[in-house]
């Protein structure tokens, strides 16, 4: 099914002052801007989404869903994929093969359930533990060794005992054997878009990021976030970090670098490693599916995600969490040929999403995103059989 949208894009938006690097990019399409979220056809909002979300008017849409946390927030999410691979007639795949194993440590009861799972037989492997809700590698600790991992544990049991509204922890298998690209760990961002709730759509972005760390990978030294959290902003604000170090490839660069070492052939990015990206986020998507696609009380919803991936060395993508206002700013030449026709066109499809022009008459010519999920045409299929 293709779908056509034809002639500039006539819609009022209104984007607050947060989302600065977005405006940047609507600012060349043929968009009029206005000053105030009441005046607006579109909103696109960094901060204050959730009043907003719950006065939208009905002809207004925005860049976010009610039920965005499931998928945002690492123990919401974690809990939604361990739930979800309890029924395997729902999966395609089971999430073991591409979300590494994984506990919340909200309560005691689950703090308990990791130690026991720990304590068997998984002492000698490394657990990172990431607080649930925030973001850009903040938080984050690596364990290797026992005794330090049980003392944080006692700590960390003892604070939800005295402050149970704190942030939750997971705490998730270290990849030991990533992808390693001129010697250091690497990491991929890429970008879908939920188009719609009902009936649920989402696309891939075709093209994302690498991101490296700065020094060489290395099974010690578990404290230094330049070897081990594949983050720009924790490289960056490091005291011995080096400007000079490229921490940002294309995926071509990636797939030129794969190919010259013999461990790809070309056309690895489109054939191979594309449709398991699919796969993981048709999986996230279901699992998640019900508490995103809670409605607001009038209105169209869209978002756009950041997912982080892992490849292993043997080229086995590891989703490790998802974000939302994935880095959307424009400070380097890699993100600078990525970010600026994807959230164009993601303007145009909400736009179209919203007005109801999006439908299997029309023809729209995807540049940038890949279908993962079209519930449209699966309602379209049935209701074809259930014609006489």
């Amino acid at each position: 099914m293709q779908y056509v949208l034809k002639g500039p894009l006539n819609t009022k938006v209104y984007c607050d002052p947060a989302s600065a690097n977005a405006r940047l990019v609507f600012k060349k399409m043929r968009v009029q801007f206005v000053p105030t979220p009441a005046e607006a056809n579109l909103l696109w909002l960094r901060r204050g989404y959730s009043r907003a979300l719950n006065n939208l008017l009905p002809h207004q849409s925005i860049n976010h869903l009610p039920g965005e946390r499931t998928l945002i927030d690492k123990d919401a999410l974690a809990r939604a994929l361990n739930k979800f691979a309890l029924d395997p007639t729902a999966l395609k795949t089971s999430s073991s093969d591409f979300f590494p194993k994984t506990f919340c440590l909200s309560t005691r009861g689950e703090i308990q359930r990791f130690e026991a799972f720990y304590q068997g037989k998984n002492t000698k492997v490394p657990w990172i533990v990431k607080p649930a809700d925030l973001s850009q590698g903040e938080g984050v600790r690596i364990f290797d060794q026992p005794k330090e991992l049980r003392s944080w544990l006692n700590a960390h049991s003892a604070n939800r005992q005295l402050r149970p509204e704190d942030s939750g922890f997971i705490v998730q298998r270290y990849l030991t054997r990533p992808l390693l690209l001129d010697d250091r760990k690497s990491e991929l961002r890429i970008y879908f878009l939920v188009l719609s709730l009902s009936p649920l759509r989402v696309l891939l972005c075709n093209e994302g990021t690498v991101r490296l760390n700065t020094l060489p990978f290395k099974l010690e030294d578990w404290n230094n976030p330049l070897v081990h959290i594949t983050n720009v902003y924790q490289q960056k604000k490091h005291a011995d970090y080096d400007p000079s170090v490229v921490l940002k490839w294309s995926f071509s660069d990636l797939e030129s670098n794969l190919c010259e070492r013999g461990k790809a052939n070309p056309g690895f990015i489109q054939r191979v490693l594309m449709p398991k990206l699919k796969t993981i986020l048709e999986q996230v998507l279901r699992a998640t599916q019900q508490t995103i696609t809670r409605q607001p009380k009038q209105g169209h919803c869209f978002a756009l995600f950041g997912a982080d991936i892992i490849l292993d060395d043997q080229l086995n993508p590891w989703l490790t969490e998802v974000q939302k206002g994935p880095g959307l700013s424009l400070d380097d030449p890699v993100k600078r040929d990525v970010l600026p026709a994807m959230l164009a066109e993601s303007l145009v499809l909400a736009e179209a999403a919203r007005l109801k022009t999006l439908h299997p008459q029309t023809v729209l010519s995807l540049d940038n995103f890949e279908w993962v999920i079209n519930d449209e045409t699966a309602m379209n299929s049935a209701n074809a059989h259930d014609t006489p």
